[in-house]
């Protein structure tokens, strides 16, 4: 039997800087017959530790599709944990558990929708991980998939030398910047100054679609609130409240709200759920 507390040993294949205070981390576990039975489904998520730097959830960013080589993860230095991630070198070790959760919806059950693919911050690191997977299935390539990131500054900005690229797999991509004080220009297109529900009123908006949202809290009812009006339906909105995992396997109860444990239930929700659950959001 598996124990669920015991995290294995990955080795750290590349590190990209992303952003001022973000790095993008490939991953291989030490053992390569783990690695080569190791799978995961988009929107789960991974434990990574450190000895006695503690331990925290990241969510997978890579297409499901090379998970038999590697992972990825986009780290952001915020505390103890991180400060120590973003020391390490190519060839250095962390440990791992997982992946936990039950991620989104599988493309093949969607009935051929088309998608809208919605984050904010660094809320946007699980919405690459879709996009890698568009691309790697070439969903993107039969429906329509339009990418809607807010974000501060160009700074701040993840993932800008991939953009380029997923338009020129027939994404699309819009961008919107709160702070920035000077023109942004990104593949040949401009990013609006504002927030990201500004992207709405500002820019055509694909419907009908499935919607998938990450970021912080207080973006959820305002985005979701656009969305109906856009006439999107409840069982087509999902979201990802990610930022409440802790132990992964139900026991901590860090992420509980009322009878759900979000690393186990979730971390991705339907609209539905609030029906029955509205302290999820």
């Amino acid at each position: 039997m598996n124990n669920p507390y015991l995290p294995s040993l990955v080795e750290v294949e590349q590190i990209k800087v992303e952003s001022i205070d973000s790095a993008l981390f490939r991953l291989k576990f030490k053992d390569l017959a783990q690695q080569k039975k190791f799978a995961f489904r988009q929107g789960q998520f991974m434990l990574l530790s450190f000895p006695g730097a503690g331990e925290g959830a990241f969510t997978i960013c890579s297409a499901s599709s090379q998970a038999r080589n590697y992972f990825e993860v986009c780290i952001r230095q915020v505390g103890f944990l991180t400060e120590k991630f973003m020391s390490l070198k190519k060839g250095d070790f962390l440990y791992v558990r997982g992946p936990y959760g039950n991620g989104w919806p599988v493309f093949d059950k969607l009935k051929n929708q088309d998608l809208l693919l919605i984050g904010g911050g660094c809320g946007f690191v699980p919405i690459r991980g879709l996009v890698e997977e568009t691309i790697a299935s070439e969903y993107s390539s039969k429906q329509a998939v339009q990418v809607l990131y807010g974000c501060a500054t160009e700074q701040t900005l993840l993932f800008k030398d991939e953009f380029e690229g997923w338009l020129k797999k027939d994404l699309q991509l819009l961008i919107s910047l709160e702070r920035q004080k000077k023109f942004y220009q990104y593949a040949n297109q401009k990013a609006i100054k504002g927030n990201l529900g500004d992207l709405f009123t500002k820019k055509k908006i694909i419907k009908p679609a499935t919607a998938m949202i990450v970021g912080p809290p207080a973006m959820f009812n305002p985005v979701i609130k656009l969305l109906k009006q856009l006439g999107l339906a409840d069982t087509d909105i999902y979201f990802s409240i990610e930022r409440r995992m802790h132990c992964g396997v139900g026991v901590c109860q860090h992420c509980a709200v009322n009878n759900v444990y979000v690393c186990q239930d979730g971390p991705i929700f339907n609209l539905d759920d609030l029906d029955n659950n509205p302290d999820l959001i």
